[in-house]
């Protein structure tokens, strides 16, 4: 009950289950959600997209998060059930695979937002991903080097605890807790939103130009295949020219979802950190226990929207998983063997404009394939 939680006169020991109960939901969401991402990567090589690739290292990172926090709720719940040493384990696990999801969702901006403007550092790609695995998978290890660090350079013991977290083992203090992940988090919460709308932008404006040469063609079909063509020999053209308006329409949305969701499941444990440690409440307060419950549920919960938005939601995947044609072996053998020898022959801007998932943004540069695609 939200009216009853915002009392002052809350018993605590209500409380504490129900972050512990939801917690524990959200956690177990999470694990089904990047699971769901990383074994359809796995098992279904058609669906082995440059973006995807990206999206199941992400899930890796999902997975380790909801897991540890799982583990943590679980046994040393409260942060007071265990010893000190499994407190600064725990802790420094749980720093490390949020940091690296927050990193690993800045990768995935950055490729996205150079792939859709066609930026010639995106190539080649092998290269692009291995600095993106050393950027995410590097810095979250000199967070938790520094953590250990001050640790045991202190004569007094690290203070850990839930007061800022939705019922897992965390640093205490505020600079900790900067170098733990929440600066990384604040940082990659502008950065999504800055980069995801500079994306969106460029797409909507390749879709209206779209939208003007089908025009123009209706008009003066001659007039528009000029047009067309100039732009496609032009140095800096990322248009593209076939294919459904709607795909454009739905990769769009889903541009100006990915931000939004990131954006809600963080900002009920960066307000809490924020209010609390200036004093606006105190904790343990109403408010506090109400935001808490919050972000019991949203911190955990990446790994579920994930799922939830790049495989219920997107029908290449769905056709895949859940088809029974697409499971059978000797389907792999007869209908894929055969589409792959007659692919030369189908319309290639039909293959480039497969904008069914985020991994299909679709405009060609210099006559060269989008490498979204490859």
């Amino acid at each position: 009950n939200i009216w009853l939680i915002m009392t002052d006169d809350l018993d605590s020991s209500t409380t504490k289950d129900d972050f512990r109960w939801i917690g524990a939901i959200s956690c177990i969401l999470s694990l089904f959600g990047s699971s769901a991402i990383i074994l359809s990567y796995w098992f279904y090589p058609h669906l082995r997209k440059p973006a995807r690739h990206l999206l199941v290292w992400l899930s890796v990172a999902d997975f380790g998060t909801a897991l540890i926090y799982l583990i943590t709720i679980i046994a040393c719940y409260d942060c007071s059930q265990c010893t000190q040493r499994v407190k600064l384990l725990t802790s420094l696990i749980g720093v490390y695979f949020p940091v690296a999801s927050f990193l690993w969702t800045d990768c995935i901006a950055i490729y996205v937002f150079g792939a859709s403007y066609q930026q010639q550092w995106i190539l080649p790609i092998n290269r692009l991903f291995c600095g993106f695995h050393l950027v995410s998978w590097t810095l979250p290890l000199i967070s938790i080097f520094i953590i250990l660090i001050i640790y045991f350079a202190q004569n007094e013991k690290m203070q850990f605890s839930d007061g800022y977290t939705g019922g897992w083992c965390w640093v205490d203090k505020m600079a900790l807790q900067i170098i733990g992940g929440k600066a990384v988090e604040i940082f990659s919460c502008v950065f999504l939103a800055i980069i995801y709308c500079a994306t969106w932008l460029r797409l909507k404006r390749i879709q209206k130009y779209k939208k003007r040469i089908e025009l123009m063609a209706t008009v003066d079909p001659h007039g528009a295949g000029a047009a067309a063509s100039s732009v496609l020999t032009s140095k800096r053209s990322t248009t593209h020219f076939g294919g459904d308006d709607t795909k454009i329409t739905t990769l769009l949305r889903r541009l100006a979802i990915i931000p939004l969701i990131f954006i809600a499941l963080r900002i009920f444990g960066t307000l809490r950190v924020i209010l609390v440690s200036s004093g606006l409440f105190e904790p343990h307060s109403g408010i506090d226990h109400t935001l808490q419950i919050c972000q019991s549920f949203c911190d955990p919960l990446q790994g579920f929207c994930n799922g939830v938005l790049f495989f219920c939601c997107v029908s290449e995947v769905r056709s895949a998983v859940f088809s029974i044609p697409y499971r059978h072996p000797r389907y792999y053998r007869d209908i894929i063997g055969t589409e792959k020898t007659t692919s030369n022959s189908v319309d290639q801007d039909d293959i480039e404009f497969n904008t069914n998932t985020i991994t299909s943004l679709s405009t060609p540069i210099l006559a060269r394939a989008n490498p979204l695609l490859q």
